[in-house]
């Protein structure tokens, strides 16, 4: 109802009593995870009791159950905080109106369970609003809202990477740390979160990364640094093919794909830049296609960046990205039991050479 705008009312009266049926829902929540039980051999007497048991419900004194970690988006205490999130956001028509109760309910939640991950998915759907209509309580709670922890959920996490493609937020994501942001583009610079930033970049947040000769270098930084900046580039590039009718900036692409020739990246690094082929114009794809084969010879789509290479003709640039392309080393050959097997030739006959047995015996086996 909340989310339709139909609950607006006070459910008929209602409206106090649910609400505390859902704080009630939601408050284990506010508090740490349960450890795991021990055992029961753990617990067992060594001797049987002499005397009758107690009843099940004994517990030592001041001991408390928590909820586990690792809850389920469908446990009672995760869908009250969902509905009381929803309930906030129907009374938050601007900033500052956001219940708070709810607020400090969150806080605590956030506090004690904020890398639990269905936790997490729960406030971060809610991550956009929050953003714009509670700015003094991310103010407050800025590092568990908007942090990226690689192998941590957190909000911030799950809205960068909602399986139903995170919201095309650039103000948003603006509120993330650089440097997380690019440790997040490095675990998966081809995914959600780079269809995002992308979006921002050709949206004209151009100042989202900083330097793009900087970020380049740091996204090429560490084990498989050369792979993450060429996936990074093959998915600008593959974004510019699509064309998306709410960009603004007309030259991000060129750019980036600039700056990418400059960093002095390693080896490999602009091979995906071949998915640029047809995306660009002519006279601006094939100065920079030409430069990016010289460094990255085995180009990804290598058929199209060939064909459309020969297409302007008498350009030096064309011929010398056809040359680096069609003279591209080729893939190292997969090893198999079959031809490692297979002896290399030992004589210098075309004919097999004879057995050990056989006579004479040709002078020109090293072998035999």
């Amino acid at each position: 109802m909340w989310r339709t705008g139909d609950g607006l009312g006070d459910l008929g009266g209602d409206l106090p009593a649910v609400l505390d049926q859902l704080h009630a829902l939601t408050e284990p929540l506010t508090h740490p995870a349960a450890a795991r039980p021990p055992t029961a051999a753990a617990v067992a007497p060594a001797t049987p009791a002499s005397g009758p048991a107690g009843p099940p419900s004994d517990r030592a004194a001041g001991e408390e159950q928590g909820l586990p970690a690792g809850l389920l988006d469908a446990h009672p205490a995760v869908r009250a905080l969902d509905c009381l999130l929803d309930y906030a956001a129907s009374r938050a028509l601007r900033d500052g109106q956001m219940p708070g109760d709810v607020l400090n309910l969150v806080a605590g939640v956030l506090a004690a369970r904020g890398g639990d991950e269905a936790v997490a998915a729960v406030i971060g759907a809610r991550l956009p609003l929050l953003h714009r209509r509670a700015t003094a309580f991310t103010a407050a709670h800025h590092d568990e809202v908007y942090g990226l922890v690689p192998g941590r959920p957190s909000p911030a996490a799950a809205w960068l990477h909602d399986r139903r493609g995170p919201g095309l937020d650039p103000l948003l994501l603006a509120a993330l740390d650089r440097g997380q942001l690019l440790a997040a583009l490095r675990e998966e610079p081809s995914g959600r979160a780079a269809f995002s930033v992308i979006h921002a970049l050709l949206t004209g947040h151009d100042e989202l990364l900083g330097d793009p000769v900087a970020t380049w270098r740091e996204l090429a930084a560490g084990p498989g640094g050369a792979e993450t900046a060429s996936a990074f580039l093959g998915h600008l590039a593959l974004f510019t093919a699509m064309r998306p009718v709410d960009r603004t900036a007309v030259d991000t692409e060129q750019v980036w794909w600039t700056a990418a020739l400059d960093a002095g990246l390693p080896p490999g690094a602009l091979a995906d830049a071949g998915y640029f082929a047809a995306a660009l114009p002519d006279e601006v794809w094939l100065p920079l296609a030409r430069r990016s084969a010289a460094h990255s010879p085995a180009q990804k789509d290598a058929g199209r960046v060939a064909e459309h290479a020969a297409a302007p003709p008498r350009e030096p640039d064309a011929l010398l990205l056809a040359v680096y392309v069609l003279t591209r080393p080729p893939p190292k050959a997969r090893t198999t039991a079959t031809s490692a097997a297979t002896p290399a030739p030992c004589c210098k006959e075309p004919k097999p050479c004879p057995s050990p047995t056989a006579r004479p015996r040709p002078r020109s086996c090293a072998r035999h």
